[in-house]
């Protein structure tokens, strides 16, 4: 899987329609939405989607509240899609498409948003042909923001990373990462996503040392406190398996450790398929290390932390990180 579903990018869907078309959201409307995007981006994607729901619950489908009932349907279906609903996700991006088409048109950029969430699904589902699908349509709207045009190539890039097309997906991430500094957040967490999956190709590629600059520089970016640890935990355990593929011992072990330590801070419920995963990789790393005692005992302590591993075994450190939301 790209790295993709650990960042949650929110969908601030209510900002761009609002500079799209000729129409505002009412001011509760913009500040519940707002109030619940800053729960998504803080990891809290719960207590975001029920806030949503309950306003979707309250609006009636019709001319003054069809904007308010796209924008929120559209936040509602990244939140859902962050704690990993991907049904209820694609039912709520694809109601959110449908409202603001009837409203602004079939070719209206404020569709791109619940497009791209929808082409994101589909390739989680790996219903390639959907997904291509949904990005040519986006593709064709006269989306001239970067932000939408980054998130596009970013998408584009993972669709030709699942068809083994790497140095298409290469050019793709890089273009992507061009859209995000033109649209001045190339040192902001928006760019992480596409920073850590072209590293995780240099890596697979033998490009190691460019990698490990990518993952840097994406680990400096999700230092702030505030922000989703687990961001950060599977940055290191990116940075980690690239400093053991480097030879770099030593760093790659220090690496190991912050994250099982940043790992033991979260509450149990949200760390079981990262702490899985850390463990796991560390564990790996202990044995080839010639240190099986340590790597044993590692395994058990995660066996009684999260129970049996039910996670895939990892071919390489492309399947490391999960998708991430994004807005």
């Amino acid at each position: 899987m790209q790295y993709a579903k650990r960042l949650n990018r929110l969908a601030l869907l209510l900002i761009v329609a609002t500079r799209l078309v000729a129409a505002t959201l009412s001011p509760e409307c913009d500040a519940v939405n707002r109030k619940a995007l800053v729960l998504l981006d803080g990891g809290r994607a719960a207590e975001a989607a029920g806030q949503l729901s309950q306003i979707v619950s309250q609006l009636d489908v019709s001319i003054h509240d069809s904007l308010c009932m796209g924008v929120t349907l559209s936040n509602l279906a990244h939140a859902l899609e962050y704690s990993g609903k991907l049904d209820a996700s694609e039912e709520a991006a694809d109601r959110s498409a449908k409202l603001l088409g009837e409203s602004f048109g079939p070719d209206s950029p404020a569709l791109c948003r619940p497009l791209l969430l929808l082409a994101r699904i589909s390739l989680e589902k790996r219903r390639l042909s959907k997904t291509a699908s949904l990005l040519s349509r986006v593709e064709s709207l006269p989306v001239h923001e970067h932000a939408d045009l980054a998130l596009t190539q970013g998408i584009r890039a993972d669709l030709l990373k699942e068809e083994h097309d790497f140095q298409g997906a290469t050019d793709a991430y890089r273009q992507s990462i061009a859209e995000w500094e033109k649209a001045g957040e190339g040192d902001s967490l928006d760019v992480q996503p596409e920073l850590c999956n072209l590293a995780i190709l240099y890596v697979n590629e033998g490009r190691v040392p460019e990698g490990i600059a990518l993952l840097e520089r994406a680990l400096r970016m999700a230092e702030d406190p505030s922000r989703d640890p687990n961001t950060r935990v599977r940055i290191l355990l990116a940075a980690a398996v690239a400093y053991t593929r480097h030879k770099d011992l030593k760093k790659a072990e220090g690496y190991f450790q912050e994250a099982v330590v940043l790992l033991d801070r979260l509450p149990p419920a949200i760390r079981i398929r990262d702490g899985q995963a850390v463990y796991r990789e560390y564990a790996t790393f202990l044995r080839t290390s010639g240190r099986k005692r340590e790597g044993k005992d590692l395994e058990e302590r995660a066996h009684l932390l999260f129970g049996p591993d039910t996670s895939q075994q990892l071919v390489g450190i492309d399947n490391l990180l999960p998708k991430s939301n994004r807005h």
